[in-house]
């Protein structure tokens, strides 16, 4: 199963970017819904223009179940990357890639992530609907503030507008809603979730899916972004005959680049000696 967002709605586009110091206190309260999601805006608009292209370590376990079916499970090792498309484009075309490295344990070198559940998309444009620009396709309604792990947050609802079905840019999936939570001094996401309660998981068959995101703070290039840690998806089909799960974990984080060194030869003369993007790239930042 491919749960794919790709070139699905161009508006949407992953995680908030940069988050600059702020000062003590909960910089949400006082402020109006719309206020609020132009903050939230701004981010989506800041990674869009400063993320870089990055790779990260992947671990993943991806399953299949149904009444009458074995369970189909693999685990993979893999190395995630996301790329900017043409730079001279706004909003960029960012296109994600896997490298399998082990599948079960067995050395895949370099093979491709077969699944049976993928899911395509999260880190190119899965969250930007909860913005200002998407009130034209969700209804939001601000609700709890509390704190987690001593970190001040709001919680934003949202669903999808029974009239937005049809419109262009907006979701296809009538009855879509979630929730994303967002600390308040920062602006950052730190949670988000999905419900869709007919998705078309494989061809003739629907049934609900959910999924999640939880967030941790990752400098890149010297900019600070969230990004994503741990991903739990779950398809089913209507009956309830087959499930589909999808879990992956994200750490490690680098920029990828091209290094650039200067050999001297024994004659004296030099030469430009270029390694490939990837291995000598800035090392991970906690």
């Amino acid at each position: 199963m491919d749960l794919s967002f790709r070139g699905l709605v161009v508006a949407f586009v992953m995680f908030r970017g940069i988050a600059c110091a702020q000062p003590a206190g909960t910089r949400a309260e006082g402020l109006s819904l719309d206020a609020i999601l132009m903050r939230l805006q701004i981010h989506q608009w800041e990674y869009e223009r400063n993320v870089p292209d990055f790779f990260a370590d992947e671990w993943v376990v991806s399953e299949m179940h149904g009444m009458h079916t074995p369970q189909v499970q693999t685990i993979t090792d893999s190395v995630f990357r996301l790329r900017r498309g043409d730079r001279k484009t706004f909003p960029p075309v960012l296109i994600e890639t896997r490298t399998v490295l082990s599948t079960n344990s067995v050395e895949a070198k370099g093979g491709q992530f077969n699944g049976p559940s993928v899911l395509i998309g999260a880190f190119s444009n899965g969250l930007a609907m909860v913005t200002l620009q998407q009130r034209i396709c969700f209804n939001f309604r601000m609700t709890h503030h509390r704190d987690v792990h001593h970190v001040p947050t709001f919680a934003i609802e949202y669903e999808l507008k029974p009239q937005a079905v049809g419109i262009p840019g907006c979701l296809p999936w009538p009855g879509t809603r979630g929730e994303a939570i967002i600390d308040a001094n920062t602006f950052d996401t730190l949670h988000f979730q999905m419900y869709v309660p007919r998705y078309p998981i494989v061809p003739d068959i629907r049934g609900p899916w959910r999924w999640s995101v939880e967030y941790a703070p990752v400098v890149l290039d010297g900019h600070r972004y969230s990004m994503p840690k741990k991903i739990v998806s779950e398809s089913e089909s209507m009956d309830g005959a087959f499930v589909w799960t999808f879990r992956a974990g994200y750490r490690n984080y680098h920029k990828t680049g091209v290094h650039t060194r200067i050999i001297t030869n024994l004659d004296g003369q030099t030469e430009s000696a270029g390694h490939p993007p990837g291995k000598d790239s800035q090392p991970p930042t906690p």
